[in-house]
């Protein structure tokens, strides 16, 4: 401990010193002595510890008493609180913020000096602040004891207190110092920490000891170290960072960054140093840390100042420039060398008096430059040479700080010619606004005097030329509710060079007019106003319409804000959205002010397959074009609304485009009633089209059975006129074409009324559950003998384990029977195949033949009624088959599907769905 007190005390950059009171036989106090001083405390009175140490306070700062820091140090005793003072001491010109702080065993005053974190402003009046009238109090010496036993008692009783005194000392500065102060053993382990180690590092001071400093890892080399603190067991396999920065050396001096508890990274300077005893053997280490962060904070916020200054200074539009107080150029920005020509090279070998016109440098040298280190230049105007030979006239403004000369200025020659072509032209503007109906005022601001031509005053309805007509005078015309207003926008307000007014008069004979003035103002160096000139006219009919249509704009407001179409109005030139009415967010459910910011914001909304649409007929309207669209808009619950817009221009009276209107309509309802209609009239027409088609085929596939029958019937009668022997075989054979047109006949008539059936929802659909295997063979069995087919015969082949299914086996018989019946017909050679596939859920039949197949073009139509495919010319059908075919597999909620190749052969797929009962049958 006693190491560590002295390493803080000798090393810490705060002042630290101990006062001793020196009491009188009375027991007062006297004066008081340095006991003990650290480096810090004797470098700011300019001394050494040796010169200060036993020696009294007031001898060293001879003005305390002026200040009654010695009344101060007697109050901080008595009361045994600790006190803060502000001095200063002229002496060393210097501010100190002293902390006084009182200990009792034994009794002395710590007082800790440093200067004050605000820069204090000293006059010559304040006094000195020091330990002032000590000397001249009565100094007691102590008794001398004649027994050398009571001197020995003595010695020892002084050594006690000695030790006493040390002790008190470490404790305060362990308690008092504003400095982190840490000492750990060999290894590197915290052993003690002060109060000021838990401000700093946010870890309790009980929590701290027992840690590690242990240097943190960098991600990239860095040249400040950075401290954690690590549980001893964690670092155990590191060295300590006190070990590693000390191991070559003694002592250590260095800016370093701590992790506290929070993960806080807190700037500090440390001092660190190996603790050793009296043999020099180490035994420990310790740190002293001062928080920077203050510090590293004010660095920053100059650099950053700096930075801004630079920036400004180079970016600035006006010319800067710095030079010595002889007009020698040391800096100068880019406006600067882009004015006159000049690069930064040049300009710097240039005198500053150079650059002016040689009739104006005498004067300039004279009058500002000799004095300017004591009096700036103000708004001064002079001619300053370009690079090409040429002069532009700037005005330019110069203040010295510190010997250092800097510069401001900027062209204004543009702005000298325009005040001399007002000039020029003042005449011919008379002229024309004389045609033109506009009076001429001519207000010489310095005078006060107030110059108007005739109209002026014609205007104003007063008598012409008022000699004492000045502009007080013309503000008791302004109406008493526009003089403000007035004011702001004329040269008393305004500090620009322009003026434009537009005001209500009251004229003598109680007329109130529109006044609208547009005029300039000329100013001198200094920018005060000197002269005010323009033409004034009576707007008051055009205030008056403007009245109106301001009145008609509020009428329009209230309507169209009440209103549930969306409504806008957009100014042509240039494109802007002037007004949207709120229907807008009820609609697309967006904030109007977006669409004020992008006009093209609402699209967003809109059904991604219409924008290509929207974005054309939008580009249209801005272009001036009418026109209407019918577009869709997502809603926020995923539904759509039909919105149909409708877009107007308005013209002025040269023909231009100036205002584009659009009103937007939802329309929803009607599409879906269009929408009905259409589905209706789509359906309607499909129906008249299948009954076409049906009358049609149905009348040449009931007239051909006919014609034949009625062939065959005349051919029977021509035959009875004849011999029975010979006509006998003749009148049979007819019988028999007879017979099975009827047959066919029949079967047309069958299939017509089962469509008629299906489409009237009268079919019996009866399901059960059904043996297929067994239905199927039996169905092969009564309709398919081979004598029937050519001696062919269906191929059964089954997949999957068979088992009961739900249908119904009358309408699934018709179905089956079609599809082979097809598959006979129009295939020779080969069996036709019926695939039965079992799946878990599914069932599958196919019927699949080699014979002539469809033709691709024709697929699409096959399951049209009375369809049949090109190539089956000759053979006999009546094309309702598959259409009743596919309706039936239909009820079963079931697909009916095709695949052929032309010559190669087709196959019929017909799935089912698999419904409850899994009873699996037995082969």
């Amino acid at each position: 401990m006693e190491k560590l007190s002295q390493f803080w005390f000798t090393y810490a950059p705060q002042g630290v010193a101990f006062l001793e009171p020196i009491r009188n036989g009375q027991r007062q106090i006297t004066h008081f002595r340095y006991q003990a001083v650290n480096p810090a405390f004797a470098q700011l009175l300019g001394r050494t510890p040796q010169e200060l140490t036993g020696q009294r306070a007031g001898g060293l700062l001879p003005t305390v008493q002026e200040r009654g820091l010695f009344k101060q140090l007697v109050r901080v005793l008595r009361l045994g609180q600790c006190q803060q003072v502000l001095e200063y001491d002229p002496g060393p010109n210097i501010w100190l913020q002293l902390t006084l702080r009182p200990m009792v065993d034994p009794e002395l005053i710590m007082v800790m000096a440093q200067p004050p974190t605000q820069p204090q402003r000293v006059t010559p009046a304040q006094p000195r602040v020091v330990l002032e009238g000590l000397e001249g109090l009565p100094h007691q010496r102590p008794n001398e004891l004649p027994q050398q036993t009571k001197q020995r008692q003595q010695r020892v009783a002084d050594h006690i207190r000695h030790i006493r005194q040390l002790s008190t000392l470490q404790e305060a500065i362990l308690q008092h110092a504003g400095q982190a102060i840490l000492s750990t053993d060999i290894n590197g382990v915290i052993q003690t920490a002060n109060q000021a180690c838990e401000s700093l590092l946010d870890y309790p001071v009980r929590e701290l000891l027992g840690r590690v400093a242990h240097l943190k890892p960098q991600t990239a080399t860095g040249s400040i170290p950075v401290i954690v603190w690590l549980p001893a067991k964690a670092a155990h396999a590191h060295e300590s960072f006190f070990q590693r920065v000390l191991a070559d050396q003694a002592y250590l001096y260095q800016e370093c960054i701590v992790i506290g508890k929070r993960g806080r990274a807190v700037p500090i300077l440390l001092a660190a140093s190996r603790l050793q005893d009296e043999t020099g053997t180490l035994i420990g280490y310790v740190g002293i840390a001062t928080d920077i962060t203050a510090l590293k904070t004010a660095q920053e916020q100059a650099h950053q100042q700096n930075r801004a200054l630079n920036t400004f200074f180079e970016g600035a539009l006006d010319m800067h420039c710095i030079s010595d107080a002889l007009g020698n150029l040391a800096k100068i920005n880019e406006a600067f060398q882009a004015g006159l020509g000049y690069s930064e090279t040049e300009l710097l070998t240039i005198p500053f008096l150079q650059l002016i016109h040689p009739d104006e440098q005498k004067f300039v040298y004279q009058q500002l430059l000799v004095n300017i280190l004591h009096q700036p230049v103000r708004n001064q105007i002079n001619q300053f040479r370009k690079k090409d030979g040429t002069y532009c006239i700037v005005e330019w403004n110069a203040i010295a700080i510190d010997g250092v000369v800097y510069g401001s200025a900027h062209d204004i020659t543009d702005r000298q010619q325009n005040e001399n072509q007002l000039r020029n032209l003042n005449q011919r503007l008379q002229l024309a606004t004389q045609g033109a109906g506009q009076g001429i005022f001519d207000d010489d601001l310095e005078t006060g005097r107030l110059i108007w031509d005739e109209r002026m005053w014609a205007l104003h309805g007063l008598e012409p030329d008022q000699t004492d007509w000045t502009f007080k005078s013309y503000l008791n015309l302004v109406h008493p509710d526009d003089l403000a207003a007035f004011l702001d926008h004329s040269h008393v307000g305004n500090q620009g060079e322009q003026i434009t007014n537009t005001t209500r008069i009251v004229r003598p004979d109680g007329l109130v007019r529109y006044i609208e003035t547009n005029g300039l103002v000329m100013r001198n160096q200094q920018g005060r106003p000197i002269r005010a000139m323009g033409v004034a006219w009576d707007v008051t009919e055009r205030k008056l319409a403007e009245e109106a249509l301001r009145e008609s704009e509020q009428r329009f407001r209230e309507f169209a804000d009440h209103v549930d179409e969306v409504f806008w109005i957009h100014s042509a030139d240039p494109f802007r959205l002037l007004y949207i009415n709120p229907a807008y967010e009820r609609v697309w459910n967006r904030s109007v002010q977006n669409l004020y910011e992008d006009p093209t914001s609402f699209m967003a909304g809109i059904v991604a397959e219409d924008r290509p649409a929207m974005r054309a007929f939008f580009g249209d309207y801005m272009a001036g074009k009418e026109g209407q669209l019918d577009y869709r808009l997502e809603q926020a619950d995923g539904s759509r609304r039909w919105l149909s817009v409708r877009t107007f221009v308005i013209r002025d009276g040269a023909g231009q485009v100036s205002r584009l209107l659009g009103i937007v309509n939802d329309v929803t309802g009607q599409k879906e009633k269009e929408l009905v209609l259409l589905e209706s009239l789509q359906r309607e027409q499909e129906l008249n089209q299948l009954k076409s088609q049906f009358v049609s085929t149905a009348s040449h596939e009931f007239r051909t059975p006919l014609a034949t029958i009625q062939s065959s019937a005349d051919l029977i009668t021509m035959y009875l006129d004849r011999p029975s022997a010979t006509a006998r075989a003749s009148i049979e054979h007819h019988v028999t074409v007879i017979q099975k047109e009827i047959a066919k006949f029949s079967t047309l008539l069958s299939d017509l009324l089962t469509i008629g059936k299906i489409e009237a929802g009268k079919i019996a659909f009866t399901p059960r559950w059904v043996d297929l295997i067994a239905l199927i063979e039996e169905l092969i069995s009564l309709h398919f003998k081979g004598h029937l087919f050519d001696d062919r015969s269906v191929a059964l082949l089954i997949e999957g384990t068979p088992r009961r299914v739900y249908l119904d086996d009358k309408l699934m018989s018709h179905v089956l029977v079609n599809l082979l019946s097809n598959a006979f017909k129009f295939s020779t050679g080969a069996s036709p195949c019926l695939r039965i596939v079992f799946n878990e859920a599914s069932l599958v039949l196919e019927v699949i033949d080699t014979g002539i197949g469809i033709p691709e073009g024709e697929l699409s139509t096959l399951f049209q009624a009375f369809f049949r495919a090109s190539n089956t010319a000759g053979i006999a059908g009546t094309g309702l088959g598959l259409v009743i075919a596919r309706q039936f597999v239909e009820l079963h909620r079931g697909h009916l599907t095709v695949e052929s190749e032309e010559n190669k052969g087709t196959t019929f797929t017909i799935r089912l769905p698999l419904e409850g009962d899994d009873s699996v049958l037995d082969g």
